[in-house]
């Protein structure tokens, strides 16, 4: 970027202006991190509440077992868990 539009962004964001063009905030938005969980890991997870094994919970719902430990593993990661359900 050079020194000009640098100083360009620093006034527009001073004015209360956006600092970044409208095309490139959308692209990084793609990229943001998805808030809350997916509805299958909901439903993983009411299953997972109620103390059923990841095997038990894909029965139920017609999946995996891998399929069932990933979306648990992606709801504790999101929100920043360091263990999964205690057994």
């Amino acid at each position: 970027m050079l020194r000009t539009d640098l100083l360009g962004v620093v006034r527009a964001v001073h004015r209360g202006k956006r600092g970044i063009p409208a095309s490139v905030a959308a692209r990084l938005a793609e990229h943001a991190p998805r808030i809350g969980p997916t509805p299958r890991e909901i439903e993983v997870l009411w299953f997972v509440a109620d103390g059923f094994t990841n095997a038990e919970v894909a029965a139920r719902i017609g999946r995996t077992g891998g399929t069932v430990k990933g979306a648990s593993s992606t709801s504790f990661r999101s929100w920043m868990c360091t263990t999964g359900p205690r057994r």
